[in-house]
């Protein structure tokens, strides 16, 4: 139990952080295939090059060959520039340069298609502009017919696309709710299983809160811990960004902590049989991650899923982690995310007390002596 509260977390997460330490996906191999061998050809593929997330492994001789490279995975996308390339653009034509790209892969399918399409663009712009230039008119002219409308694009949140940044902490929150669930879940049936309740009971003086908070206190400042050293420690060691309060981002952490083992707490008082609670936790738990809405919006997601997704804290949770740990939003923005776990958070101690008390009552009744024997 130890190892998998204190130890596991901090391991997981680590592993997590390590795997992702690069932030971007960089240095992608590709492939050449320059059929048209000029310096129109030769200048796109130093641009490819020179763009941080490719480089070019090996230059081929045919589309078979190009298409070999990425059957056999050196090569994520090949390139091919077709004869005549510079003789059609230099006439006035257009003349199209093919990608193969591997879009098993969405991540680095994504990133090749977009920084081609920047080396495409500016190449194209340049051989425009020195069109345009030769004819009289100024650089400022040249440009606004070149581009007279402008894109600015101002990332406002995780403004470089670090994976590092995005992932790891939805990956450390779906995490740590299976880990905290899968503990706090035999808090109370193992009083059941080990026939101690009655015990427990006689120690509480047969009063449901002081068992409600006297097994949920340890769990709650263990896992409290984790979060800290998380946050103090693996997260400068690996140079993940808080953009946010640091503060209430620890609170609003621990606060999840807290929902998540009154949870636990329920289930494990609502089920004596340790195997079947774990199995319950196991199923609540392990969509946690695919319906937070970190891989796939959940609102894109069917309605029964969208209804799932509902029922799990971490989704609530990491949609107010992102404003404050992300975003920098103050607390109000955080509001809705909030309110939802207190409704986690204060059902099921209502829960948690009525079934306690149900259960204590019981135990009561049977070691009250009857009528007929006293």
């Amino acid at each position: 139990m130890y190892l998998l509260v204190v130890l596991l977390p901090i391991i997981v997460f680590t592993f997590f952080a390590y795997l992702y330490q690069s932030a971007l996906v960089r240095e992608i191999p590709i492939a050449i295939y320059d059929e048209d061998q000029t310096e129109v050809s030769r200048l796109i593929s130093r641009y490819l090059d020179a763009a941080s997330s490719m480089s070019i492994e090996k230059n081929v001789n045919s589309l078979d060959e190009l298409k070999n490279e990425i059957l056999s995975g050196k090569a994520y996308a090949g390139f091919y520039f077709p004869a005549r390339m510079e003789e059609d653009i230099k006439s006035g034509k257009r003349s199209d340069v093919v990608i193969l790209e591997n879009a098993a892969n969405i991540i680095t399918g994504n990133t090749i298609m977009r920084d081609a399409l920047t080396v495409t663009k500016t190449v194209s712009g340049g051989i425009l502009l020195k069109k345009i230039r030769s004819g009289g008119w100024t650089s400022r002219q040249a440009l606004d017919v070149i581009n007279p409308v402008t894109l600015e694009i101002q990332s406002l949140f995780n403004s470089n696309y670090s994976y590092l940044n995005y992932i790891v902490p939805g990956f450390m929150i779906a995490i740590l709710q299976m880990i905290i669930l899968a503990t706090s879940v035999l808090v109370i049936n193992s009083e059941f299983t080990d026939k101690t309740f009655s015990d427990l009971v006689k120690l509480s003086v047969g009063k449901a809160l002081p068992i409600m908070f006297g097994k949920s206190l340890p769990h709650i400042a263990l896992h409290s811990m984790t979060i800290l050293a998380i946050v103090g420690i693996i997260f400068p060691l690996f140079g993940i960004v808080i953009n946010g309060s640091v503060l209430v981002t620890i609170l609003f952490c621990i606060f999840f902590v807290v929902t998540v083992v009154a949870l636990g707490i329920f289930l494990s008082t609502l089920f004596h049989d340790q195997i079947f609670a774990s199995e319950v936790t196991l199923i609540l738990g392990s969509p946690a991650f695919i319906f937070s809405g970190f891989t796939y919006p959940g609102w894109a997601m069917p309605l029964l899923h969208q209804a799932w997704a509902q029922l799990l804290p971490s989704t609530h949770f990491l949609l107010g982690l992102l404003k404050v740990y992300q975003m920098d939003a103050p607390f109000r923005f955080m509001l809705p995310e909030f309110f939802k776990l207190s409704v986690f958070l204060v059902l099921s101690i209502i829960f948690t007390w009525v079934v306690l008390k149900k259960k204590i009552s019981n135990i009561d009744k049977t070691s009250t002596p009857s009528k007929d024997v006293a």
